[in-house]
């Protein structure tokens, strides 16, 4: 009654249909074998065009995982020249939220869980976080996995191989870090013709799990 009286869209868990006497609660729902996440789908047509006042108006507050730093939903990358620290400064931040470490450099920080795709150094990255461990005085790093097998994720196929790896695990990564770019990517980067299909698997990652930054 209170939602018919706002004027806006509304979502109503529909009747038992096995029992039309019955109303059902969303756990009743999923238990009857329902997909809940089906019913809050709109059934209005996506438009594709919104005026400016629109779009200021639905922005929403930038969240981090880590502040300032690291956003959430959103696909970054670490650039400097060689040997400049750029995995150094990358498995710092991984840790800190996978650890649960509450700031980074006085940045507050949300625990999170990590896949970290080690293309080339792994035993040299492990001896690097053993040493951080020491360094932080902590025994648990938490939820971070590591996938040290190289993959082409420009190709469907490849990619799949890491989809299926990550639902096998169960993990729901809420950041996938890879590193290096060049052991997961095939092509010129500086090419459009060849970047555009890893970029596009990024995107398919990140509509596959809400939140996900890369």
């Amino acid at each position: 009654n209170y939602a018919k009286k706002t004027g806006l869209p509304y979502v109503l868990i529909p009747l038992d249909p096995n029992n039309p006497n019955k109303s059902m609660d969303a756990n009743d729902y999923v238990n009857a074998g329902f997909d809940l996440s089906k019913l809050i789908q709109s059934n209005l047509p996506k438009r594709l065009i919104v005026s400016l006042n629109e779009a200021l108006a639905c922005r929403k507050k930038s969240s981090f995982f880590i502040k300032n730093w690291l956003p959430k939903n959103a696909m970054m990358t670490l650039y400097g020249p060689s040997g400049c620290g750029k995995t150094f400064l990358a498995l710092d931040w991984l840790l800190h939220m996978s650890s649960g470490l509450e700031e980074w450099q006085g940045c507050k920080v949300k625990k999170s869980t990590v896949l970290y795709l080690c293309g080339e150094g792994k035993y040299g990255m492990l001896k690097r976080v053993k040493g951080w461990m020491e360094y932080h005085n902590i025994s648990d790093t938490g939820r971070f996995f590591l996938m040290d097998t190289p993959l082409n994720l420009s190709d469907p196929l490849e990619l799949n191989t890491l989809i299926t790896a990550i639902e096998q695990d169960n993990i729901k990564p809420d950041i996938i870090c890879i590193d290096t770019f060049y052991r997961y990517f095939v092509g010129d980067e500086n090419k459009a013709v060849d970047t555009k299909p890893f970029f596009e698997s990024m995107s398919k990652l990140m509509n596959l799990y809400d939140g996900l930054s890369i």
